[in-house]
């Protein structure tokens, strides 16, 4: 029995642990005004697999290419293609992920794209296109500005963490911290267009 009780004590902390994720994700789902499908995630990314997520939805569950997929803390990505009952994600650590932004007090804007290197660690993320005459602070939230039509405005995307390089009297591109971790959701929402 004292066996028994220790090896169903080993689960509880994960438990614990989704119970608090998915808590947070009904949070968000009260937030949003976009229609949403909640999607589970099949696959996590690897380092090897070209930084994607397979999805518990597809087009059956109304989820088409370029929906947006978001966590509790911020942007994931978008889909990528979508079969009947799953669906593939671009994360933001992808290539050939862009997205519109602005910062929370509004003074600078840009598109964050994926770091050209990862030598600094801190993040994966740059925020460029950002005029040269405008300065963003440390610590500033990086959101997304709805320019474009896949991402809704409003979604956090990253935190600055410093100036990445800049051409002078030209732009600046700051290094972003991002807010949320493909590696580490379990599950997500699909932003979907109303039918």
């Amino acid at each position: 029995q004292r066996d028994s009780a220790a090896y169903l004590a080993q689960g509880i902390p994960s438990l614990v642990a989704e119970n608090q994720r998915l808590r947070q994700l009904l949070t968000l789902s009260g937030r949003i005004s976009t229609p949403y499908v909640a999607a589970e995630v099949l696959h996590q990314a690897q380092a090897t697999d070209g930084r994607t997520l397979l999805l518990d939805v597809g087009r059956s569950d109304l989820v088409s290419e370029f929906d947006p997929v978001v966590a509790p803390e911020g942007l994931i990505g978008m889909v990528l293609g979508a079969a009947e009952h799953s669906s593939v994600v671009m994360t933001w650590a992808h290539p050939e992920f862009r997205v519109s932004a602005y910062t929370v007090g509004g003074n600078a804007s840009g598109v964050v794209a994926p770091a050209l290197s990862s030598l600094g660690g801190e993040g994966a993320l740059e925020f460029r296109g950002v005029p040269y005459r405008d300065s963003v602070p440390v610590g500033t939230l990086v959101l997304s500005s709805g320019l474009g039509g896949v991402y809704p405005k409003g979604i956090p995307v990253g935190t600055v963490t410093g100036v990445a390089r800049e051409q002078a009297g030209w732009e600046r591109v700051y290094r972003l911290l991002p807010v949320a971790s493909p590696g580490a959701v379990a599950h997500v929402l699909v932003l979907i267009s109303p039918p």
